[in-house]
């Protein structure tokens, strides 16, 4: 009795997994592909992050935004269309008097398989932007006026 038992469950479950196969579509299904673009704000040295700046990424005409954490890290994330692997990226920071740029590309591609189900390529580039303070209209014109002064105290000699 225990081996009709045991034969019975076996068919049951052949017949169940048959069933689930069939009901699976195949592997191979066409994979999204998204690009991120990340890096980390920061004054003087890499150590010294900035927290909240304003960050502006550009790529083929088309801007996403983000501000950076307490870390100094941002990330923004593009569609396959807007910006993909070899484009070149423009990233603007800006916290009160501090502003930056940095120019970088997307040079790194991750293939990501979820399961059977689902894959994903994830195109990534990483441009770190240093903040540097902006002069105003007087420190500018004292740092030429000083330029000028010495100028004429060293050819004076």
């Amino acid at each position: 009795m225990s081996k009709i038992f045991a034969l019975m469950t076996l068919l049951i479950a052949i017949l169940a997994l048959g069933s689930v196969s069939a009901i699976v579509p195949a592997c191979g299904l066409n994979c999204d592909e998204l690009t991120t673009v990340g890096g980390t704000i920061y004054q003087d040295s890499i150590a010294n992050v900035i927290e909240g700046a304003d960050v502006e990424v550009e790529c083929n005409g088309n801007t996403e935004t983000a501000t950076s954490d307490a870390n100094g890290a941002y990330s923004v994330v593009f569609e396959k269309d807007e910006c993909a692997l070899g484009d070149n990226v423009t990233v603007h920071a800006e916290k009160g008097s501090l502003t930056g740029s940095n120019e970088g590309s997307i040079d790194m591609t991750y293939h990501y398989n979820i399961g059977c189900f689902c894959c994903l390529d994830l195109n990534v580039g990483i441009v770190n932007v240093p903040l540097i303070p902006e002069f105003g209209i007087v420190i500018g014109a004292l740092t030429a006026l000083s330029a000028i002064g010495i100028f004429f105290f060293v050819r004076k000699k």
